[in-house]
């Protein structure tokens, strides 16, 4: 056991040594620091903690009660004994008001064992309480936590969050020079696990679907059970783009459960709502976005994950007037136009309509029929629709793109193709947009749609050939180079060898855009009409509908 530590404030050497040696006496380890003014006291209080500190009440510059006080500011819990040449009762009273446990008059104190059993009571009440403190707190932990989790799942429940969005001594968990996410996440017909397998399978379900969140989950990540089905999860620094990653993740994970209950198997799904900002920005309205977010999905057909994004997008569609989808697809732009990034505008402005000039060439020059040339031109303009929910930082990342953030880019074609469905646009439309991303990753299968196979060739040429924050553009002998390495591998060596044919006969490299008109039926008219889209004339040229 470490040696007693005792601070003696005295400023009479000869009290000094009686006082140190009816200590020592009986305790010869006892470690003294022996102080004679006011500074001297305070600079060892900071300094260091003791155990006990014995006072004489009387210092040249000081009382007891100055002291006293120095002592409850820097060792509040640290007991003080005043020992003093005067029983007066005032001095008495003086000294127990201002936080002495006990009071000793000189000459009992210089004699016998009075002094050293005052502190030994003392240390020993200090211990008790310090132990009793402590079991307190951790009572105090115990049933806050039994308080904040939820009993079924193990998870925190959603009194927990609430205090956090409160900023009950959570709020700090948030990096206010990041980002932070919500994940909302509900499970697919439960009611109709709860009427096949009973409330037990339901609980059974429910506990396994908390692992699984449990084992995805970061550890900066607040994972709780929302209420009945639903589950949420705080991503303190969580990015959209790392949040959709996880939340597809678990919806996997969810959909691989293998749950049996009562030798039957249970299949569950889950739909996510994903929704992040700037952590300055973090408040319960977050967590309403992500719930909209869910909801959408729901109504999507489940089992997928949206973002709030996606909720914006969906709530802007009743607005527009176009009688057309090409006009509603302007008005769409030209009211999200103070939210885009100059990179994403690109995307959906200049390159659409270099991709959908191209794809009507290539198409001519495979001798498609009118009808999937109309579809190819349109196609072409919605293709990178879907960008509109990828955030501008990510588009515009000059380096190589994290897991999350490419797993985020890849759902832009399917995010797009059903978005353009929402502006109105043919069904195979929004099927060749679907697919053309899927080409760059298996090939070109046998069930591709051909407008796919042609729109992945001419959005790959026009990438090629354009100024990116990740690569200056290539030259037209480049580009026409590369198709033909990935020919057959990327794409489908038809449409490679018709875009060859078509771009050696004198289109010239990419600058900038015009307006992209309908598909004509002339070749010849096609192809002046891309020289023109492709070289910068800014006239657009209306062709001759079919």
């Amino acid at each position: 056991m470490p040696a007693v530590r005792i601070l003696l404030a005295e400023d009479n050497p000869d009290h000094q040594s009686l006082l140190a040696l009816a200590i020592r006496q009986h305790d010869p380890e006892a470690d003294i620091v022996v102080v004679a003014s006011r500074s001297q006291f305070e600079q060892r209080l900071v300094g260091r903690p003791f155990d006990c500190v014995v006072l004489d009440f009387n210092l040249p510059d000081t009382q007891a009660d100055d002291l006293l006080r120095l002592l409850q500011v820097h060792q509040p819990d640290c007991p003080a004994i005043v020992v003093s040449s005067s029983t007066e009762q005032n001095v008495v009273i003086r000294a127990f008001r201002n936080g002495s446990v006990d009071f000793l008059p000189k000459d009992e104190a210089f004699e016998g064992d009075a002094l050293f059993r005052r502190i030994t009571h003392a240390c020993l009440s200090r211990r008790r309480k310090e132990r009793l403190r402590r079991r307190t707190e951790r009572r105090q932990r115990l049933l806050a936590a039994l308080v904040e989790t939820d009993p079924l799942t193990g998870l925190s429940n959603r009194r927990h969050l609430e205090r956090l969005s409160r900023g009950g001594g959570g709020r700090q968990v948030l990096d206010r020079r990041g980002y932070t996410a919500v994940l909302l996440l509900d499970l697919d017909h439960f009611k109709r696990i709860n009427d096949t397998h009973g409330h037990a399978g339901g609980d059974q379900v429910l506990r396994a679907v908390a692992a699984a969140l449990r084992a995805a989950v970061g550890p900066r990540d607040v994972a709780c059970r929302w209420g009945g089905e639903e589950f949420l999860i705080l991503r303190p620094g969580g990015t959209l783009a790392e949040s959709v990653y996880l939340a597809d993740e678990i919806r996997e994970r969810i959909a691989n459960l293998e749950i049996v209950h009562k030798e039957r198997r249970i299949h569950v799904t889950a739909s996510v709502g994903v929704a992040a900002c700037a952590s300055r920005d973090y408040s319960e309205e977050l967590i309403t976005q992500a719930d909209e977010a869910l909801y959408f999905a729901k109504n999507l057909g489940r089992d997928r994950v949206c973002t709030w994004p996606l909720v914006l997008f969906d709530r802007a569609v009743p607005g527009l007037t176009g009688a057309t989808p090409h006009e509603r697809l302007e008005q769409l732009l030209t009211q999200f136009a103070p939210w885009l990034g100059p990179v994403q505008r690109e995307h959906l402005t200049r390159h659409a309509r270099r991709v959908a000039a191209l794809a009507v060439a290539f198409g001519e020059a495979l001798d498609l029929d009118p009808g999937t040339l109309e579809h190819l031109h349109t196609a072409g303009l919605f293709h990178d629709l879907g960008k509109l929910l990828v955030p501008e930082p990510v588009l515009a990342r000059p380096g190589p793109l994290t897991v999350a953030e490419r797993h985020l880019l890849a759902r832009h074609a399917d995010d797009g193709a059903d978005m353009s469905l929402r502006l109105g646009v043919d069904r195979v439309v929004s099927t060749f947009i679907r697919g053309h991303h899927r080409l760059y990753r298996d090939g070109p299968g046998v069930d591709t749609p051909v407008g796919s196979r042609v729109l992945c060739v001419a959005d790959a040429f026009v990438a090629m050939t354009s100024h990116r924050p990740y690569q200056t553009a290539c030259s037209l002998s480049a580009a026409l180079w590369s198709l033909k390495r990935e020919r057959g591998r990327h794409f489908d060596p038809r449409v490679v060898d018709a875009a060859v044919r078509y771009l050696a006969r004198g289109a010239r490299p990419a600058r900038t855009t015009a307006d992209v008109a309908p598909p004509a039926r002339s070749s010849s008219a096609v192809r002046r009409h891309v020289i023109d889209v492709l070289s910068g004339d800014t006239t657009p040229r209306v062709l001759a509908a079919r």
